[in-house]
C-alpha cells in the first residue's frame, strides 16, 4: 500500500499598472508625430487566496507469482479566490480628448473571483504473465460528484 498527499496555501497581493489607449500624437491630430500618447491608465490591486490539497494512493495485491491486481485513486481540490480593485484615470489634455472614449473622469470597479476545481479518479487494473504473453489491463472511472 502507498498513500501520499499535499497541501499548499498561497495568499498574496499584486499591484499592477496598465496603460490604456496607447497611440501616437500624430494618429490623433493627423501629423507625422510618432510621440506616444496615453489616454489613461488603470491602477489595479489584486489579493489572491489559493488553497490546494490532494491525496492519492495505490493498493496492490499479488494473486500469484505472475499476477497482480491493483486499485489506485486520486483526489485534488483547488480553490482560487481573489479580489481585484481597479482605479481608472483618464488624460484630459486636448490631444487626448476623444468623444468615443467617454468622459475623462476617474473611475473605479471591482471584481470578485471564486473559482473552485476538483478532480477525482479511481483505477482498477492488473498485470498477468502467461507462458509467452503479458496482459496489462485497467478500468478507470472519474468519481461521481466531482
Amino acid at each position: 500500500m502507498l498513500v501520499g498527499g499535499y497541501y499548499d496555501y498561497n495568499g498574496r497581493g499584486i499591484n499592477d499598472i496598465e496603460p490604456a489607449g496607447v497611440t501616437t500624437v500624430g494618429a490623433q491630430n493627423g501629423t507625422n508625430d510618432l510621440t506616444p500618447a496615453y489616454s489613461g491608465m488603470d491602477i489595479r490591486e489584486y489579493k489572491f487566496n489559493r488553497n490546494r490539497y490532494g491525496f492519492g494512493g495505490s493498493l496492490d495485491y499479488k494473486l500469484a507469482d505472475s499476477s497482480v491486481i491493483y486499485v489506485r485513486g486520486l483526489f485534488s481540490d483547488f480553490k482560487d479566490s481573489g479580489r481585484r480593485w481597479a482605479y481608472t484615470l483618464s488624460d484630459t489634455s486636448p490631444v487626448n480628448t476623444n468623444p468615443a472614449n467617454g468622459p475623462n473622469s476617474p473611475g473605479f470597479n471591482t471584481e470578485i473571483r471564486a473559482a473552485h476545481y476538483q478532480i477525482a479518479s479511481l483505477l482498477f487494473g492488473g498485470n498477468h504473465v502467461f507462458t509467452k504473453y503479458y496482459a496489462n489491463w485497467g478500468l478507470s472511472r472519474r468519481v461521481p460528484g466531482f
